[in-house]
């Protein structure tokens, strides 16, 4: 499933899963395999939400599914879903 990514200058980008996944790869910036709620807020900052800390914690609220504040990699389809459907509904 491809989708239009909507960025700051009005224009769009055309993302996918594994485009997702990448961007979410590289923002895991301690290489930790986990996603923090910062390393989450700038990936989605960099997505173009204007409220990076909300959306990053709705991504957080939704995904985590055992609630250490954290996305574990057995977490990560979970996010991956909720990152395409409210990006690009």
């Amino acid at each position: 499933m491809q989708v239009k990514m909507p960025v700051a200058a009005g224009q769009g980008l055309t993302m996918d899963e594994k485009r997702v996944r990448e961007i979410l790869e590289i923002a895991d910036e301690n290489k930790g395999k986990k996603l923090s709620l910062s390393e989450l807020e700038k990936v989605v900052s960099k997505m173009g939400s204007w409220w990076p800390l909300f959306r990053a914690w709705r991504c957080l609220r939704n995904a985590d599914a055992n609630h250490d504040g954290y996305i574990n990699p057995s977490e990560l389809d979970d996010l991956v879903r909720y990152i395409l459907n409210w990006y690009y509904r």
